[in-house]
């Protein structure tokens, strides 16, 4: 028996969080366009994106990095949101906010203060800390 060929505009090939990403992006840019998602596990049960515990950092020097993640958070955020259908209940990714400790050794401290604090123009919260003699 032949298989069915099947044509799309845009195939993704993995269906975690960056084809899942890409589809939605191709589709809010093109609602015109097909796009198919080919991911072989549809329950996702086995697949390394749930599983994953990381975050989204924002400590960097350059603006264009510390925007790129800022707009990762949010999209995070909304993600119930804007992912919801109508006849299904809104997805939860169970991703919980947290920040970061660093822990610098007393001679690097100078390098490290003015990188972090400079993402503080861009992010509400950082700040440097000594230890208690």
């Amino acid at each position: 028996m032949a298989a069915e060929r099947l044509r799309f505009d845009v195939a993704i090939i993995g269906g975690g969080v960056i084809g899942c990403s890409t589809a939605h992006f191709v589709k809010r840019t093109a609602p015109e366009a097909s796009v198919a998602v080919i991911e072989p596990d549809p329950s996702y049960e086995f697949a390394s994106t749930p599983r994953a515990s990381g975050g989204c950092r924002v400590q960097f020097t350059r603006p264009e990095n510390i925007a790129m993640s800022k707009f990762s958070i949010e999209f995070i955020r909304s993600f119930g949101t804007l992912m919801s259908v109508e006849e299904h209940a809104s997805p939860d990714v169970g991703w919980i906010e947290g920040g970061y400790l660093f822990i610098v050794p007393p001679g690097r401290s100078k390098r490290w203060r003015p990188t972090l604090l400079s993402s503080g123009q861009w992010v509400a919260t950082s700040s440097c800390s000594r230890p208690r003699s």
